[in-house]
């Protein structure tokens, strides 16, 4: 009787001791695969064609967020002289009001593509595996 009872005894102490092993090797597993997918991002973000891919896109969208202000201004100093050569709104007729409605709708559409074009990289420019790109000579955030 003493035998089984060491038996049985030594059996739940072997259960207990895998199952103690299974969970914690499982939770090795968690930390692992968490340490792996980390290795992939960073190996991600550094691959030559991102790297490539973002500073370009800086640089890019940089310059075309200067062209769309020209653009901007263009249109502001069409709409002014415009408007000085128009006379006073009363004298208008429908065609003059229509050329500054016209006028003033060209303002206000580039004026929402250079929103969206700054937002756009004022927020690649706040996420770490972009930010890490943009080069010395483009602000970091545009204004």
């Amino acid at each position: 009787m003493k035998n089984v009872a060491k038996v049985i005894g030594w059996s739940l102490l072997v259960a207990i001791v895998g199952v103690i092993l299974i969970v914690a090797l499982n939770g090795l597993g968690v930390f692992t695969y968490s340490v792996q997918q980390t290795g992939e991002v960073v190996k991600k973000t550094v691959s030559a064609d991102n790297v490539i891919y973002n500073y370009e896109y800086f640089k890019r969208q940089y310059q075309d967020v200067q062209a769309q202000d020209r653009k901007i201004e263009l249109a502001k100093q069409v709409l002014d002289d415009f408007l000085k050569s128009a006379g006073p709104r009363e004298n208008w007729d429908f065609r003059d009001k229509e050329e500054q409605q016209r006028l003033q709708a060209n303002l206000t559409g580039l004026n929402n593509v250079r929103a969206e074009m700054r937002a756009e990289y004022n927020a690649r420019s706040k996420m770490v595996n972009r930010n890490i790109f943009i080069g010395k000579d483009v602000p970091a955030e545009i204004e």
